[in-house]
């Protein structure tokens, strides 16, 4: 019987967020969420961030499935009151 590989997660860090992933891109294991990716990296919970999983934006809390493609975006802000 022939064993497939299994299928991994495959991370971007966008902008300033790529000094917590100089090596791109970083594979995971499918299954954890955005935010535990967010962790896996090194990113300090005080760093607010958006995420797109296959070019749609996510909630953090979103679980992972074998090959998702998953950009993690700095939070920016701007405009006037």
């Amino acid at each position: 019987m022939e064993k497939f590989p299994e299928l991994k997660v495959m991370v971007y860090a966008e902008g300033r967020l790529s000094v917590f992933l100089p090596q791109q891109p970083f594979e995971v294991q499918a299954g954890i969420t955005v935010l535990e990716v967010a962790s896996l990296i090194g990113m300090p919970d005080n760093i607010p961030f958006a995420a797109t999983v296959n070019q749609r934006v996510v909630d953090l809390n979103d679980c992972l499935n074998p090959g998702d493609e998953v950009h993690l975006f700095p939070q920016i802000s701007g405009g006037k009151e």
